[in-house]
């Protein structure tokens, strides 16, 4: 595989970039697997899987792996609080992972604090962004980190894609069409539902940031998306929750 070639070579030659961005729908799991390798008392990728490093990173349990996460989005707060923690030395080893989940979903305040500590990132601290799409990050922050895409992965690229279709078809109060795309996106699978909205949000809160009435009407899909992705999280029966988002799509630009 290219990737994990690419990933052996760059810690075989103690080259590892301090900021990285996974583009895959399954970024968060391999941010995972270079955050062990980081730590690993072997410093190989893969990572050996059985010094203390490993044993306690397996548990999910190793003081120097964080998660930033969000339900629906990633605060400026919380990248504030990664940055102060950040300048704090590490806990076990002599290095520190943050690892940024659907990174994508960070606001615009969010991402312009992170580039701060991008700028001028302390030693021994890595930054992983695991996103499903790059769209969502600003130019500034992809300038600035390390790009590690999954060639293999265009079903990423394809949520994308349904997604501002999903929007414009919304703006276009086209019925038929959003049911038609919102039925694509969920496909009754609970994780590509999930990639689908947080995709949806991604875009919608962009929309919005340019204000007007498109922007007006892009905040109101952002809120109906926002509240489908926390029925997601809290509900098995996918379906029900995709003839709530059609339903509010369509409340939302009417």
């Amino acid at each position: 595989h290219a990737v994990a070639r690419r990933l052996e070579k760059m810690f075989a030659a103690g080259k590892v970039a301090h900021a990285m961005m996974i583009v895959s729908d399954r970024a968060v799991d391999v941010a995972k697997e270079i955050a062990a390798s980081i730590v690993c008392d072997q410093h190989t990728f893969p990572s050996c899987g059985d010094c203390p490093h490993c044993r306690k990173n397996i548990k999910g349990i190793h003081p120097d792996v964080i998660h930033i996460v969000g339900k629906t989005s990633i605060q400026v707060d919380q990248i504030r609080e990664m940055r102060l923690d950040a300048l704090v030395l590490p806990n076990d080893c002599d290095r520190k992972v943050y690892i940024v989940e659907q990174a994508q979903i960070m606001t615009e305040a969010a991402q312009n604090a992170f580039l701060k500590i991008l700028e001028q990132p302390p030693a021994g601290v890595f930054f992983l962004l695991a996103v499903s799409n790059r769209r969502g990050i600003i130019d500034t922050i992809r300038s600035r980190v390390v790009e590690i895409t999954m060639q293999e992965d265009r079903k990423a690229a394809a949520i994308g894609s349904v997604a501002r279709e999903l929007l414009e078809a919304c703006l276009n109060k086209d019925e038929m069409q959003v049911s038609l795309l919102i039925e694509k996106g969920f496909d009754g699978e609970r994780g590509k539902a999930m990639a689908f909205m947080a995709e949806f949000i991604a875009l919608t809160n962009q929309t919005a940031i340019g204000g007007g009435s498109v922007g007006m009407q892009a905040l109101a899909l952002y809120e109906a998306a926002c509240s489908t992705l926390s029925r997601l999280e809290n509900a098995g029966n996918v379906g029900l929750c995709a003839a709530y988002f059609s339903i509010t799509c369509l409340e939302a630009v009417s």
